[in-house]
């Protein structure tokens, strides 16, 4: 995530202080961007699912994307096989079944992955993050990530924002998502939680500040008044750019009083327009699985 671009090639970022009660950022893609820059932007979503995906497989397929050279069979199957779930199928490979197309799988993982790569680009203090990177296939389920963050030369400071993310076309309806995105923290977010502390404590167990800190998260979600580390946050994804909803996230506040501290960073949103979503999502599903295709 730290190799993509700024942002702000592509998008104006602003905070936007409409409703005091939360921290809202929205990045809206920049009128007059050109057809180069446009392309710029999905090669290099390409480029990162890539990274992602196939580890230190990536510089050997980037020389085979970036020329065209035809791709070995067998080297052309292992990387089908790595992309295969969440751009063509629900299946975790190739082989065996036929496949079954689910087309807003990859809008979901390209809505998270925004959401990874905005979060590392906007948060300074951010330190972890659990997933570590987006999930492959976004209807998996489970916490879309769980954040640490703050000043590691001062434990005191430290706090943790668990995040939910929506990617949409249907921009009618975005109050449905910031529904779906408090149900979730309300309902799913409990049951999840845990096991995704768990995850983080096997990775960072041994170190001298986050280990402590990560071994009270859990009491700490339950406490009773809430406490200023912990945090929810909602992003969508969506288009067009010039459908701006200035209420977006407006009750936030109310939907989590007595779960959450009434300090406003403890409500973090995200809205993100790309333009055309759609022709985002099939650029990018073209850009990688084109050189792949049979």
């Amino acid at each position: 995530m730290d190799k993509f671009p700024p942002l702000d090639r592509w998008f104006d970022i602003t905070c936007v202080t409409i409703n005091p009660d939360i921290v809202r950022y929205d990045l809206i893609l920049k009128s007059g961007i050109s057809p180069a820059e446009y392309q710029a932007l999905i090669d290099e979503l390409c480029m990162v699912i890539a990274r992602l995906r196939l580890g230190n497989d990536y510089p050997q397929w980037l020389t085979y994307w970036k020329n065209s050279t035809p791709i070995p069979p067998e080297l052309k199957l292992r990387y089908q096989n790595t992309f295969w779930k969440g751009f063509v199928s629900t299946r975790a490979t190739k082989r065996g079944a036929a496949p079954v197309y689910d087309p807003t799988a990859l809008q979901g993982h390209i809505g998270e992955l925004f959401l990874y790569i905005i979060q590392t680009q906007l948060n300074r203090l951010r330190i972890s993050s659990c997933p570590e990177k987006p999930k492959p296939y976004s209807k998996s389920e489970g916490i879309d990530s769980l954040e640490i963050a703050g000043d590691m030369g001062d434990p005191a400071s430290l706090h943790y924002t668990v995040w939910e993310c929506k990617a949409t076309t249907d921009v009618a309806y975005l109050s449905n998502y910031e529904s779906k995105i408090y149900s979730q923290h309300l309902y799913e977010t409990p049951k999840s939680f845990a096991d995704t502390v768990d995850n983080l404590d096997h990775r960072l167990k041994d170190h001298p500040v986050l280990g402590p800190f990560i071994d009270g998260m859990i009491d700490d979600f339950y406490m009773n008044p809430p406490t200023l580390k912990k945090r929810f946050g909602g992003c969508v994804l969506l288009s067009p750019n010039n459908a701006l909803h200035q209420n977006a996230f407006s009750g936030f506040r109310d939907k989590f009083i007595g779960i959450l501290a009434d300090l406003p960073e403890c409500r973090q949103a995200r809205l993100c327009y790309v333009g055309d979503l759609e022709d985002v999502v099939e650029k990018v599903r073209i850009g990688i699985w084109t050189k792949l295709h049979p």
